[in-house]
């Protein structure tokens, strides 16, 4: 290179001796100083030198653009391995994640199966429940009903009887102790309240106004009666005809009833009572109502009473629907609503 730069400086020196020669006296000395071979053999020297670094820098590059094809080639082979690592990788992770999605909705079939199948079971176990307790009710209305009849007719009749047989002695054997006459008025007395007991026993097992009178009439007796032995008062608002119902629905009816008097007088402690029965747009109401301490909200969801079971499941019988709340202002309501179709009996409907 410093050859190099003395060369070019000395090429560059003659060109501009010719420049200043042409000025100074003209062209033809000018022409006279290229013509000679000064200048041609500082080119050739300058050729000279710069052919080899030319062939060197050729070379040079050369090598550099091989450096950079196998660099780029490593880096293509390096970029498509870790492609097609990556590909490998997520198509193991989508078949990963397709096989667990598979599984989990296997599994979700399997749930729902399991789910219909116990729901099954839970239906038909109710139903056998639903009808095996309606059953025992019948048994039971049954068993009551005879044994009314049993206490009517056999009980009945010895206490008559004895009660006859009593007033016949006492006519046909006129005594002026008064001992005696005391001891007759008490077995007066007691077979009196014999009868009495016998005619409440037979009335709750199975009330004859509900056979002879009707619902509607059995339910004003049941109300007045109960509230009249414990001293509360009563109100009812039930129609004054009554539609021929059947003597499921009639006693099913009755008992609800019975049974949430039952409650009232053990739990409540009220002083009133209500009963309301409405009949409108082909449906059954009843509605007991009264102002003692009613039922904690809290409660409510859990009330485990039997006899609150006994009058739900006895509307259920009937197809119809029941409820129990305590309204803010105090008391307890119990209602129930029931199609009338299946309140009525089969020539009726």
């Amino acid at each position: 290179m410093r050859e190099l730069r003395i060369l070019t400086g000395k090429k560059l020196g003659e060109l501009e001796d010719s420049i200043v020669t042409a000025k100074k006296t003209g062209t033809g000395p000018a022409l006279n100083i290229v013509r000679t071979n000064l200048g041609k053999n500082v080119m050739d020297e300058i050729f000279a030198i710069v052919t080899p670094m030319r062939a060197q820098e050729t070379i040079v590059f050369a090598a550099a653009t091989a450096r950079q094809q196998a660099d780029l080639r490593r880096s293509v082979w390096i970029s498509s391995t870790g492609l097609l690592l990556n590909i490998a990788l997520v198509l193991l992770a989508a078949r990963v994640v397709y096989g667990e999605m598979r599984r989990r909705a296997r599994q979700a079939l399997d749930l729902r199966d399991q789910k219909q199948e116990l729901e099954r079971l839970v239906a038909e176990r109710t139903r056998e429940l639903v009808s095996l307790s309606t059953h025992l009710q019948g048994v039971s209305e049954q068993e009551k009903s005879a044994l009314s009849r049993e206490l009517h007719d056999e009980l009945g009749g010895l206490l008559v009887a004895a009660r006859m047989d009593l007033s016949w002695l006492q006519q046909r054997l006129p005594t002026s102790d008064p001992s005696i006459e005391q001891r007759f008025r008490r077995i007066h007395e007691s077979l009196n309240a014999g009868i009495d007991l016998k005619r409440r026993v037979v009335e709750d097992l199975r009330p004859t106004l509900l056979d002879n009178m009707g619902l509607f009439a059995a339910l004003r007796w049941q109300l007045r009666e109960t509230c009249r032995r414990k001293g509360l008062r009563s109100s009812e608002s039930i129609p004054e005809v009554e539609l021929r119902f059947s003597p499921e629905a009639s006693i099913g009816v009755f008992r609800i009833v019975q049974e949430a008097m039952t409650n009232i007088l053990k739990h409540a402690e009220a002083k009133s009572v209500h009963l309301s029965v409405t009949i409108e747009d082909d449906t059954f109401s009843l509605v007991i109502s009264d102002d003692g301490v009613g039922i904690p909200a809290e409660r409510l969801p859990t009330l485990t009473s039997h006899g609150l079971a006994s009058m739900r499941h006895r509307v259920a019988a009937l197809g119809g629907t029941w409820e129990v709340h305590s309204p803010s202002a105090g008391g307890t309501v119990v209602s129930a609503s029931i199609p009338l179709s299946k309140m009525l009996a089969t020539e009726a409907a």
